[in-house]
């Protein structure tokens, strides 16, 4: 037996070395935070296990052979995994862009709420760990903003709208309404939305009942109804502005 050993073991160790599937352990650590369940993470393991370099598509015949001929289980595993949004199918097998965009979103996230991701031997003390509830907040203002846009958010828009939530500490209803005011006016981006988020601040408005205040004395205000009128008969004999230079003020 020990020389059965002694001959084999090297060829052994040689096809290990050979024959690796590289797995981020970013991906090990995080598998459930990206909606994995332990046997959903075995399936991405054998569909990493697949892919050839330089190639963006893990052909269908190459999965079938990791499931030794089993098309009713491979089917079933790759539809579980679309399902979470880590695969997309292709007319030739699958790729996996949906689980970098999932990792980068959370990547970015974690590294924008300390208490997300704490580092060993570090407080995780910080803005998530004061108010639990914040996480939770900033997930569904992603997935606000995700749904209005249509798509992903890029991780400068992450930033951004982690900048609002924790550093400027607006609440998700005032975001809301500010998306709602650029819906109105067709210009529905971040830099709008910040114009709005400014101006209110520079009014010292926090809540939407304080906009709602704010606005109902406006709106009451004759001095404020003749200025108005003013300014709409001066605009009528003025050149007409260039679209950079709109007035956003009046549209808050």
């Amino acid at each position: 037996m020990k020389k059965i050993e002694n001959t084999m073991e090297p060829a052994f160790l040689r096809e290990l070395g050979a024959e690796n599937t590289q797995i981020p352990d970013f991906l090990l650590d995080n598998y459930r935070e990206l909606g994995l369940s332990d046997q959903e993470l075995i399936a991405l393991l054998r569909v990493l296990a697949c892919r050839q370099k330089y190639q963006p598509v893990i052909e269908g015949e190459r999965l079938l052979n990791k499931w030794h001929g089993n098309r009713p289980e491979l089917s079933a595993a790759l539809a579980a995994l679309q399902r979470q949004g880590v695969l997309q199918l292709t007319d030739t097998g699958c790729t996996l862009e949906g689980l970098y965009a999932k990792m980068l979103e959370l990547w970015v996230f974690q590294r924008s709420v300390p208490a997300a991701c704490p580092v060993d031997g570090q407080s995780d003390a910080g803005p998530a760990a004061a108010e639990p509830e914040l996480t939770e907040v900033i997930k569904t203002a992603y997935q606000l903003f995700e749904g209005e846009f249509a798509r992903p958010l890029s991780p400068l828009e992450m930033e951004k709208l982690n900048a609002w939530l924790i550093a400027d500490r607006w609440d998700l209803a005032m975001l809301k309404e500010a998306m709602r005011r650029a819906v109105l006016h067709n210009a529905l981006n971040l830099a709008y939305i910040d114009k709005i988020l400014l101006r209110w601040k520079s009014e010292g408005i926090a809540s939407l009942e304080q906009l709602a205040a704010r606005e109902g004395l406006a709106e009451k205000s004759p001095a404020k109804a003749q200025t108005k009128n003013t300014r709409a008969k001066k605009t009528k004999a003025a050149e007409p502005s260039f679209v950079g230079e709109s007035d956003y003020s009046k549209y808050f």
